[in-house]
């Protein structure tokens, strides 16, 4: 686990954001284009079997999208944390991990309803989990750990260093707001480094 600090990993996603900001923004647009398609194509599939307003044509229409979409997600993440690690980048390894789909859901699902468990009794908590599950999923792929095992070795991971993941996606998420006011035109920049701060800081934490 290498050394961590805010302002060195700001430092050095600015200095790897160039020449990958294309990359990203092709990502990140083919990301929001696969959500939209996958849940246009699922709402005319309910509608052609007549299954609109029945409990399983709401399952259908809200669980498999799901399917698609994490995996492609996390797709991004990877490229991000393929990025941080000098490996070469490409806009379609977003489409390399569906062969973890069920554990990457397993894990986005679980994570998120322990956390607003977690916000529902008191919001601490699921302030504190949040953060402490932001890394699972890349874990899911990168050491082929199992669903539990990649939430706890990341939380475990994240715990030791919480504060200063707190204020640097504090920081980071100030700079997406502001940048996405005048048109979102300054997110062609703050996009990538976005998560370019979500790369870096992963292989500061777990290894590249």
């Amino acid at each position: 686990e290498k050394d961590f600090t805010v302002g060195s990993i700001l430092a050095e996603e600015w200095a790897i954001t160039y020449g990958a900001k294309w990359t990203f923004s092709v990502a990140m647009a083919m990301v929001f284009l696969v959500a939209i398609v996958s849940q246009l194509v699922m709402a005319l599939l309910v509608y052609l079997l007549r299954l609109d307003g029945t409990a399983l044509g709401n399952i259908l229409g809200g669980l498999l999208p799901i399917l698609v979409n994490v995996p492609v997600s996390v797709g991004l993440f990877m490229i991000a944390i393929k990025r941080a690690s000098s490996l070469p980048i490409k806009w379609t390894q977003i489409f390399d991990y569906f062969q973890y789909t069920f554990r990457l859901v397993g894990t986005s699902l679980l994570s998120t309803f322990i956390t607003v468990v977690g916000y529902i009794f008191l919001i601490l908590p699921g302030i504190y989990l949040s953060l402490c599950y932001a890394y699972a999923l890349p874990l899911i792929i990168d050491r082929d750990l199992e669903v539990w095992e990649a939430m706890e070795v990341s939380r475990k991971t994240v715990t030791k260093h919480w504060f200063r993941l707190f204020f640097l996606w504090l920081l980071t998420i100030i700079i997406l707001f502001f940048s996405s006011i005048p048109l979102g035109i300054p997110l062609i920049w703050t996009g990538p480094m976005a998560m370019l701060v979500y790369g870096v800081s992963y292989c500061r934490l777990f290894g590249a």
